[in-house]
């Protein structure tokens, strides 16, 4: 992969840009219906149940926008688009809204255990103390070449199906969620790789 994936157009929720990707994995998870509302000239995307009363839907919007309003004064009208420009609490609030519902359902595809999927599969020990640091030690470590690599591949065929999974799927959807390239080693040799999650043999 030469190049990190393409960045969607920024599309404004809860008071700041959002990629269109990110958009989707909103509604994915809420299944709720997206409506277009503006309040003192920002557009804002305003989450409404279908099948309400008029009554019910109008004093929804009301809400949304209350929130809406407040949360735009806080993080400005140029907030954060991507991960690597939001504050803590705004990664937070972003990898608990769209990362972990996304990863769950890719994961789930894979192993319906992964229905029960939380932070803490992740993030381990992270989740439990509030510093959500990665690498994560409690994840499965890698091997430390590439020639042991291909040996651990070689040795269990367990091993070379979730390394295909995580190389097709959770790999570059991440990078695209957190809107980072690819790892490459000539074109992004800082890129989005293994490594930002798993620590390799002979790190602990």
């Amino acid at each position: 992969m030469a190049s990190g994936p393409p960045r969607g157009r920024g599309i404004e929720v809860r008071g700041r840009a959002r990629s269109s990707k990110q958009i989707r994995a909103l509604r994915r998870r809420s299944k709720k219906v997206f409506g277009p509302c503006r309040f003192h000239g920002a557009p804002f995307d305003v989450l409404v149940e279908p099948g309400k009363e008029e009554r019910d839907m109008v004093m929804k919007r009301i809400s949304w926008v209350a929130c809406l309003f407040v949360a735009a004064c806080e993080s400005g009208p140029d907030g954060p688009t991507s991960y690597e420009d939001m504050n803590f609490a705004q990664r937070y609030e972003f990898m608990s809204e769209v990362v972990l519902p996304q990863m769950q359902e890719t994961f789930v595809r894979f192993d319906a255990k992964y229905e029960s999927m939380t932070c803490a599969t992740c993030h381990g020990e992270g989740a439990s103390d509030g510093s959500f640091a990665m690498p994560s030690p409690q994840l499965p470590l890698l091997p430390a070449s590439e020639e042991a690599f291909f040996e651990y591949l070689e040795e269990d065929p367990e091993h070379l199906r979730w390394s295909n999974f995580m190389a097709e799927e959770v790999w570059p959807d991440m990078a695209e969620l957190l809107e980072v390239p690819v790892y490459d080693p000539k074109a992004a040799p800082t890129g989005f790789s293994c490594s930002n999650c798993h620590m390799h043999e002979g790190q602990l």
